[in-house]
């Protein structure tokens, strides 16, 4: 192989090496930010409904001023109407062992949601949930009284279809915008390389020439 394919051909593998890096870090951060702005609206919702049952709780409680397990389910109904689920997300409320869920929401993720396979509640951080309609944010929030006595838990769930649709549309524009720079750089860098190379290779032929034996 000659010298001038062997340097285009390990600047190609450096170039390559580059733009896979770029397109695979591009693409995490696109899944990075994009997860990260599903969490703020699954907090922001969390804390608007856990105000707005905490809101409700006073009037829902009985005539001793303790709030049972009807009352904070009543609350919880008059809570989800006046923040139901939006667009993006679907709310819910699991009071008494029951499950309370608002109107409205991404239909795949309300239907999962209200059935046998909705994620167990786990309060915590946000989480992500590998179900049959796809990849779901999930966010349990427990409401407490003045006892610190857990009253209910606020779920809140997004999906993420969007944010994997967006990243995979970055990918792909990232690796063919990548690929035609690699196309159109290993032409010119061919060129380069041949026209930097001539006179090494003038230089080369004459030395072979010269110290060639002459034909008897």
């Amino acid at each position: 192989m000659s010298l001038t394919r062997r340097l285009v051909l390990r600047a190609l593998m450096v170039m390559v090496l580059v733009v896979g890096g770029v397109t695979a870090l591009t693409h995490e951060l696109v899944l990075v930010s994009g997860r990260n702005d599903v969490d703020d609206l699954l907090r922001e919702e969390s804390a608007l409904l856990s105000d707005t049952l905490g809101d409700q709780l006073p009037a829902a409680a009985g005539l001793d001023g303790m709030v049972s397990g009807p009352e904070a389910e009543r609350a919880a109904q008059r809570a989800l109407s006046i923040r139901p689920s939006g667009p993006r997300h679907v709310s819910l409320v699991h009071v008494d062992g029951v499950r309370l869920q608002s109107t409205g929401g991404p239909a795949e993720v309300a239907g999962l949601m209200r059935g046998d396979d909705a994620p167990v509640s786990a309060p915590g951080v946000a989480r992500t949930v590998d179900t049959d309609v796809g990849r779901v944010r999930v966010l349990d929030t427990p409401v407490t009284d003045a006892a610190d006595e857990k009253i209910a838990v606020i779920t809140v769930a997004a999906p993420l279809d969007t944010v994997q649709d967006t990243a995979a549309t970055v990918l792909l524009f990232t690796a063919v915008a990548g690929g035609i720079g690699i196309g159109g750089g290993g032409v010119a860098l061919w060129l380069v390389v041949r026209r930097t190379l001539a006179p090494v290779r003038k230089v080369s032929a004459a030395a072979t020439s010269t110290f060639l034996p002459s034909a008897l």
